[in-house]
C-alpha cells in the first residue's frame, strides 16, 4: 500500500538544465529530417530549438544541430496511462486510478489536515494526492519531499511554512484551507506552500475551468495562485496564474515564457483581506488558437488567443493551488475549488 502512495504522489523532480540554461558542447551534426521534427521552438535570443518526436531537443548551429536535452520519454503516455474512448487511467503498477477531470471541494468534509489527499487506492472520491513545502528549512528537493512524508506518516509537523484547514476570519462557521510561506532563503529562487493533484488529463483541443475563492491575508502578494502543469515534460510546463503589478496575469511557464495581461486600463487589482472569486478558461493549443480566459469576481479581465501547451503532444496533468511561488512571506486562504472540462 506504501508502494502505491509513493508512486502515484510521485512527481517529477526539477531537471537540471533549462534549455537556454545549458551550456554543455555537443557535437555538431544534421538536423533531423522533416518527419522527426514535432516543434521548432525560439528563445530570447532568437536561438533555434528543434524538438524531435523521440523527444530530443537539438539547438540549432549554422548548418548542423547540436543535442541539448532529452525533453520527455516518447513513450510517456502509453507507459503512465490506459486509455480507451470512455477512460483514462494511471498505471500504477497493476492497479488503475481513474484520472479526474471534475471536481469540486469546499474544505468541510474533512476531520483532519491528511484526510484531503489521496492515501490509498480506494480514495477515488478524493482529488488531492500531494503538497510542497519548499522553504529555507526545506529547501531542495529531496528536502521538502522527506517533510511532506513525514507529515503524512504522522511523524513530523509543518517547519516554516505551513497549511492547514482553518476558519473562515469573515464567517467562523466556514472552512477554508490556509497557505502560509516565509520568503526564499539564500541561494533559493522562490517559496512555495501549495496541494496538488496528479491526477488530471487535458489534451490538445480540450478545455480546463478553474475556479476558486481567494483571500490575501498578508501585507505583500504572492507571485503564482494556481498552476495547470505536465509532469512527464522537463520543468513541468504549463500555463500559471500569477500577480504582475498587483493584478492578475496568465504566465506560460515554457518556450518564451508568453505573459497574458489584463487590456483594460486602469488594471483591475487584486485586494487584501477580502474574498475574491477567480474564475479560469483555457482551451489548450500549441498555436495561437489556444484561449486564455480570466474572471475576477464576474468580470471577464483577460480575453486572449495564442500558445497554451508547449507541443502538440502535450498534456495537463498536475493542477497545484496555494501559494505555487513567492518571492516574499505571504499568506492565502482558498475556498470553493471547482474543476472541469465544461464551462460553469
Amino acid at each position: 500500500m506504501e508502494r502505491y502512495r509513493i508512486i502515484l504522489l510521485a512527481t517529477i523532480s526539477l531537471m537540471i538544465f533549462a534549455l537556454a540554461a545549458c551550456k554543455n558542447a555537443q557535437a555538431i551534426i544534421p538536423c533531423a529530417d522533416g518527419q522527426m521534427v514535432l516543434t521548432n521552438l525560439t528563445d530570447a535570443d532568437g536561438t533555434r530549438f528543434i524538438l524531435t518526436t523521440d523527444g530530443k531537443v537539438y539547438r540549432a548551429v549554422g548548418d548542423g544541430c547540436e543535442f541539448v536535452e532529452q525533453y520527455f520519454n516518447p513513450r510517456f503516455l502509453e507507459e503512465n496511462y490506459a486509455v480507451t474512448d470512455t477512460v483514462v487511467s494511471i498505471k500504477v503498477g497493476t492497479d488503475r486510478f481513474p484520472t479526474k477531470n471534475s471536481f469540486t471541494d469546499t474544505f468541510e468534509k474533512y476531520s483532519s489536515f491528511n484526510d484531503i489527499f489521496i492515501m490509498r487506492p480506494s480514495d477515488t472520491a478524493k482529488f488531492w494526492n500531494t503538497m510542497t513545502l519548499q522553504s529555507p528549512l526545506a529547501p531542495t528537493v529531496q528536502d521538502y519531499v522527506n517533510l511532506r512524508t513525514c507529515i503524512f506518516q504522522g511523524t513530523c509537523s509543518f517547519r516554516d511554512n505551513r497549511i492547514e484547514l482553518a476558519a473562515d476570519p469573515q464567517n467562523p462557521r466556514n472552512r477554508v484551507l490556509r497557505f502560509r510561506s516565509v520568503a526564499p532563503g539564500v541561494g533559493m529562487i522562490t517559496s512555495k506552500s501549495s496541494i496538488e493533484s496528479t491526477i488530471t488529463f487535458f489534451r490538445k483541443g480540450e478545455n480546463v475551468w478553474f475556479e476558486g475563492k481567494y483571500l490575501i491575508a498578508s501585507s505583500q502578494l504572492p507571485y503564482s495562485l494556481v498552476d495547470f502543469e505536465n509532469q512527464w515534460f522537463n520543468l513541468s510546463p504549463g500555463p500559471r496564474l500569477v500577480i504582475i503589478d498587483g493584478a492578475l496575469a496568465i504566465e506560460n511557464k515554457f518556450g518564451l515564457k508568453v505573459m497574458y495581461k489584463q487590456q483594460r486600463s486602469p488594471t483591475l487589482q487584486l485586494p487584501r483581506g477580502q474574498w475574491v472569486n477567480i474564475k479560469v478558461h483555457i482551451g489548450y493549443n500549441n498555436d495561437n488558437t489556444g484561449v486564455v480566459e480570466v474572471w475576477q469576481d464576474g468580470v471577464r479581465i483577460i480575453a486572449a488567443s495564442g500558445v497554451t501547451l508547449p507541443t502538440p503532444n502535450s498534456i495537463q496533468t498536475n493542477l497545484e493551488v496555494g501559494i505555487t511561488a513567492t518571492d516574499n512571506a505571504a499568506e492565502v486562504l482558498v475556498d470553493d475549488i471547482r474543476l472541469s472540462s465544461k464551462p460553469f
